[in-house]
């Protein structure tokens, strides 16, 4: 009996598995995917269509086709596709700022609701040549041009130097001087640049932080460069930042800490001026196998304060409860935040960030 009711319910499902593949056939596409090979970056839009049919006995209306970005635009009939009908949906990618290889997906969702049909376009876009004024879109002055006036290093490593570079071009006719005078200055940003350069010329201004094994410096570092050519002041500053942590690499050990924070946010909701200073809380727990060593305690406004600072330490599987402190900020009203930056020793993750919220009103 147990026999005969297994054969019953493996062929009951065996015929639904049958009828649903049907189902969700019904619009078949003649194909799915099409390659448009190697386009121009400026050679303007390309657009292909895919052709389908109604194999089905109902009616069929196509919903919907989303893509994945702007770039690529369906267009297609919205009108009932009748039984042994056919059909098309045309697709047109945009290349221009997009050089490079891409897979566009494109979803048809149907009144059959099932789900979504899948076509894709693909391609290679050789990229355009790029105007001086792109490819250096920072005006200095005396035709002198910059790539960016801003770069972000992330982790700044005791015992290493960590490189990138900015890039500039003499647009102008005739050689000019370059000057870069620090207006803030960390102490251990590092520059090399050309005092003069060449009319047409172009190259690299190489930036880089350099900390000894034995620094002990920890947390943000901020520099910021004014610009002159020629001996002329101009509007142009440079900001260079970076996070300053111990030397990773230097971990052997297999007993190591790990920082993790309680909550990412204390919130104070609304708070007035004359409500005094606000409290609230939050943990920093140690859920490694090695004291875990505070570095530094950084907060970005005056009006908050933290019951941290560097050179404390939380044992293994401890956690240590810090204090915040808000005092409402004179004259300001509306949505407030502040920052609560810390950096431990925790090698895989050196600094860990807590938001600090708070609307205030009258």
């Amino acid at each position: 009996m147990n026999k005969l009711l297994y054969i019953y319910t493996l062929t009951a499902t065996l015929l639904l598995g049958t009828l649903t593949g049907v189902a969700q056939s019904r619009l078949s596409f003649d194909e799915t995917s099409y390659s448009f090979g190697t386009i121009r970056e400026d050679g303007g839009k390309v657009s292909h269509t895919f052709r389908y049919s109604n194999t089905g006995d109902e009616p069929i209306v196509i919903l919907s086709a989303t893509t994945t970005c702007g770039c690529t635009v369906a267009a297609y009939d919205r009108k009932p596709v009748m039984p042994g009908r056919k059909g098309e949906i045309a697709i047109t990618f945009d290349p221009m700022d997009r050089p490079g290889a891409f897979a566009k997906n494109i979803n048809v969702y149907t009144s059959e609701k099932t789900k979504p049909i899948c076509l894709q376009v693909s391609g290679d876009v050789t990229a355009r040549e790029r105007s001086v004024e792109e490819l250096y879109p920072i005006y200095v002055g005396e035709g002198v041009r910059l790539d960016d006036n801003f770069h972000a290093f992330a982790y700044v490593e005791h015992g290493k130097t960590t490189r990138s570079a900015l890039k500039y071009a003499n647009t102008s006719d005739k050689a000019v001087r370059l000057r870069l005078e620090p207006e803030k200055s960390s102490g251990v940003l590092h520059l090399d640049y050309p005092a003069v350069i060449p009319a047409g010329a172009r190259g690299d201004i190489d930036i880089s932080y350099g900390l000894p094994a034995t620094s002990r410096v920890y947390g943000t570092l901020h520099d910021m460069l004014r610009v002159y050519v020629d001996g002329k002041r101009t509007e142009t500053l440079i900001s260079i930042t970076g996070i300053a942590v111990d030397n990773r690499d230097r971990v052997t050990d297999k007993s190591i800490p790990k920082a993790e924070l309680t909550k990412n946010i204390v919130k104070f909701g609304a708070v007035k001026h004359d409500d005094g200073e606000s409290v609230g809380h939050f943990g920093i727990t140690n859920t490694g196998s090695a004291p875990l060593n505070i570095r530094a305690v950084e907060v970005s406004v005056p009006e908050i304060r933290v019951s941290i600072s560097g050179g404390e330490r939380i044992a293994a599987g401890s956690t240590l409860d810090v204090e915040v402190r808000m005092r409402c900020p004179a004259e300001r009203h509306g949505a407030f935040v502040g920052r609560v930056r810390i950096i431990t020793d925790d090698p895989a993750r050196p600094m860990r960030e807590m938001r600090v919220t708070a609307i205030i009103e009258d």
